[in-house]
């Protein structure tokens, strides 16, 4: 049975699709590499969609992955997350819920883990439109930082040069993971940008070594 991955595209939840470069980048890492990859979409701002739905959407398919093992050769117990942008950030939020139903591990590039801490000209508009809310409150409270964490192992990537995400917000993340005893690894590099698997550099190289590295580590 083939270990496998449940891959969450990003987009800023305002756009992108499972078939946009990063996506389409990992999931040819992840075949080469012997995994068999489900790459789901999710309901966008843009289409009606809030976080609510967008979490919905990515837990459905998940479960719908899980199910069908069988037909697929797939190992039930060997299903991971991994999100780009705000496919990370939905990943770490389905994983850390009672509808993980066992995820594996979790893989995050440059999510966002703070939605009250965003930089740039939609680092305050974002969040009021996903959530509905101008309650920083409620922000904090949504956010992967402050909402239920994952008990699988996981691991981040983030740059420094992020105009959208600040590091200190992967940072900060790992240091709550791991107060909590949780297991957890963050790769950051130097320089790089949000986005960074758009573009051929070193970023991308090392993350994608890295990322097979983790998937296939032995279960513990």
């Amino acid at each position: 049975p083939l270990p496998s991955v449940v891959l969450v595209h990003g987009g800023a939840f305002v756009l992108g699709h499972k078939r946009m470069k990063p996506a389409r980048f990992l999931a040819g890492l992840l075949v080469e590499a012997g995994f068999a990859v489900c790459s789901v979409d999710y309901r966008l701002i843009s289409r009606g969609g809030r976080l609510p739905e967008s979490l919905e959407d990515v837990s459905v398919a998940l479960g719908w992955w899980t199910n069908q093992a069988d037909m697929w050769n797939l190992n039930p117990s060997r299903i991971s997350l991994v999100g780009v942008s705000a496919g990370a950030t939905l990943s770490l939020l389905v994983a850390g819920g009672p509808q993980a139903r066992g995820v594996d591990r979790v893989a995050s590039f440059f999510g966002a883990y703070e939605f009250d801490g965003l930089r740039g000209p939609i680092g305050d508009l974002l969040p009021r439109l996903l959530l509905e809310s101008t309650d920083r409150q409620e922000w904090r409270r949504c956010s992967p930082l402050h909402a239920p964490a994952p008990t699988c192992p996981v691991l981040l990537f983030h740059g420094t040069q992020d105009a959208l995400v600040p590091v200190e917000q992967a940072q900060r993340l790992v240091d709550r993971r791991h107060a909590e005893g949780l297991p957890t690894q963050l790769s950051v590099y130097e320089g790089a940008p949000h986005g960074f698997l758009n573009m051929p550099c070193e970023a991308r190289d090392d993350s994608a070594r890295r990322l097979i590295e983790f998937l296939k580590e032995p279960v513990q």
